[in-house]
């Protein structure tokens, strides 16, 4: 099995064009700026053309905060996703 693990790419997700072949693409970290729903949009439709068999995310809360249920939706439909919560 091989992986391909991306992380934090604040919205500059389309630039990696070039990514190796795998089995599995892991992305950790914030993939948005601002968190609005135009950018995780683009994010999770940039992730559905991805040709990896598995999609894993690793997010913070703080990412997904401004998400809707729709969008959750969507991710859970598209990959395995986890979000980790920080507690002070």
């Amino acid at each position: 099995m091989t992986i391909v693990q991306i992380s934090d790419t604040h919205n500059c997700h389309r630039q990696l064009a070039n990514l190796p072949a795998a089995d599995v693409l892991v992305h950790c970290g914030d993939f948005t700026d601002m968190g609005t729903e135009q950018e995780v949009l683009d994010f999770l439709n940039w992730l559905i053309e991805l040709p990896y068999k598995h999609k894993v995310l690793l997010l913070v809360i703080m990412t997904f905060v401004y998400g809707k249920q729709l969008i959750l939706r969507g991710f859970l439909a598209t990959c395995i996703f986890f979000r980790i919560e920080v507690v002070r």
